[in-house]
C-alpha cells in the first residue's frame, strides 16, 4: 500500500473503525477508477517535471520512518549499533548489485539484498531460527476477519481520500514514466528483449 493510503487508513480506522475503512476503501475504489477514464486527457498537465516532483515528495513521506526502522530507533530515540550495520549491509548490496552487475542479478538485486539482510541478521543473532520457524508456521493466506464488520461512510473524509486517490494515482504514472523512459534508448522505444541486451 502507498504511504498516502495507508495514512488515509489508519485515519479511518481510529475515526470509525473497521466499517469506515470498508466504506471508504470502496469509495476510493470508485474514485480512482472514474479518474483513470480521464487520466489519458489530462496528461498534458503532468509531464515529467510534475510527476517527478510528486514521486519525490511522496518518498519524503517516508523518510522519517524509513530513517527509524533502518537505524533500528527504539522509542526512546536511541540507535540499535547492531540494527543499523545490519540495515547498512543490506542496503549496501543493494546499491552495490544495482550499480556494479548486469542482467538479473541487477534485476533482482532488491530481492538479493533482503535474502542478505535476513542471512545477516540471522549470524549476528538479531533474528533467531525460532522466530524464522514460528513465521515460516504460519499459513501463507489467511483472512483476519471471520465476520463482515459492515460499511460506514462519513463525508468529512471525502476530500483526504479524494487527494489521497489522486496522489497515489500520479504517483503510478510517475513510475510508469519513469519504466517508459527506461526503455527508450537514442529516441525510440525498445522492446523488453533489446532493453535486455542493452543492459
Amino acid at each position: 500500500m502507498r504511504p498516502v493510503l495507508s495514512s488515509c487508513v489508519l485515519s479511518l480506522y481510529e475515526t470509525g473503525g473497521l466499517p469506515l475503512v470498508f466504506g471508504m476503501t470502496a469509495f476510493a475504489g470508485a474514485i480512482e477508477a472514474l479518474f483513470s477514464r480521464a487520466i489519458h486527457k489530462l496528461r498534458v498537465l503532468f509531464p515529467t517535471e510534475v510527476t517527478g516532483l510528486i514521486v519525490a515528495m511522496v518518498g519524503i513521506t517516508v523518510v522519517k520512518m524509513g530513517g527509524q526502522n533502518f537505524l533500528d530507533i527504539d522509542p526512546s530515540g536511541a540507535i540499535n549499533g547492531q540494527g543499523a550495520m545490519i540495515g547498512g549491509i543490506t542496503l549496501a548490496i543493494m546499491v552495490g548489485l544495482n550499480v556494479w552487475t548486469q542482467g538479473k542479478v541487477k534485476l533482482f538485486c532488491a530481492l538479493i539484498g533482503m535474502v542478505a539482510g535476513y542471512t545477516t541478521a540471522l549470524l549476528f543473532g538479531a533474528l533467531t531460527v525460532q522466530e524464522m520457524s514460528h513465521a515460516m508456521s504460519r499459513p501463507a493466506i489467511w483472512f483476519p476477519v471471520s465476520f463482515h464488520p459492515g460499511w460506514a461512510f462519513d463525508v468529512n473524509m471525502v476530500l483526504p481520500i479524494i487527494i489521497a486517490v489522486i496522489c497515489s494515482s500520479l504517483k503510478s504514472v510517475g513510475d510508469i514514466t519513469t519504466c517508459q523512459k527506461s526503455m527508450t534508448l537514442n529516441g525510440n522505444v525498445q522492446t523488453w528483449t533489446t532493453f535486455r541486451k542493452a543492459s
